[in-house]
């Protein structure tokens, strides 16, 4: 997608399931500054599916052919969700070519949460596809202490039961699997764990943490003004410098 703008490149990346579409009313907010573009990875939407490929290495490889192909030299990414370990994983491969990092509900350990899941005895939670769930299962533990740019992290911390308004899909109730992992993520005090890495780990970091949201908070009506202002406050404050 590329919505236009001039100036310093972002690239926006999608959580697990939507497509950059998802970014459709978002990402427009940035181009009086920026040029937004945004790429919806493999197994997602109208995007390549083969059999393969579903790990966060081949990912990040995914990642730079695709700034090498349209020949941006260095990016702020700025990703929802599972994006996050993508965005870790580029930024300590290749810290020449990131200028920033943005994370959307994005800075967790989903391989961690997967963990949590087996030693819970959740069953499977119902997934759309079966890309999704590959993507999914084939999470990495990210290294945050090889971020070296500034980020910014913003956390949804969730509850055991969530509020209708609180749902990813409002109105779509989840099914059983979901209901026991997010209640298992509740008492482990997963979501408040993250944070705190964070923290510790990201040198250059900024957190800001919401709580009576969902985790597309970015196309709530009550937050949006709110996420883009502290977006656009970050990235004009760290300001782009050439190594």
């Amino acid at each position: 997608m590329d919505w236009g703008g001039k100036g310093e490149t972002i690239l926006f990346l999608a959580g697990l399931g939507p497509t950059t579409r998802s970014f459709n009313a978002f990402a427009p907010k940035f181009v009086d500054r920026f040029h937004a573009l945004g790429l919806t990875r493999r197994g997602s939407g109208l995007s390549g599916k083969p059999a393969s490929g579903y790990d966060t290495a081949t990912l990040v490889a995914d990642l730079k052919g695709f700034l090498d192909v349209m020949r941006i030299r260095r990016v702020t990414l700025i990703g929802h969700s599972m994006a996050g370990n993508e965005m870790t994983a580029f930024a300590g491969l290749y810290p020449r070519r990131v200028t920033r990092l943005v994370y959307l509900d994005a800075s967790h350990d989903w391989a961690r949460a997967n963990e949590l899941m087996s030693e819970a005895d959740i069953p499977d939670p119902q997934w759309v596809n079966e890309f999704d769930k590959a993507l999914s299962k084939n999470q990495s533990h990210p290294d945050l202490t090889k971020v070296t740019v500034p980020a910014l992290a913003f956390f949804v911390v969730l509850g055991p039961i969530l509020a209708p308004h609180q749902l990813a899909v409002p109105n779509q109730p989840l099914d059983e699997g979901w209901k026991r992992y997010f209640q298992m993520m509740h008492e482990k005090d997963f979501w408040n764990e993250q944070v705190r890495i964070f923290r510790r780990d990201v040198k250059r970091g900024q957190v800001i943490t919401l709580h009576d949201t969902n985790h597309v908070f970015f196309q709530d009506p009550k937050q949006v003004d709110k996420v883009v202002r502290e977006i656009r406050d970050f990235l004009t404050s760290w300001k782009e410098t050439r190594p």
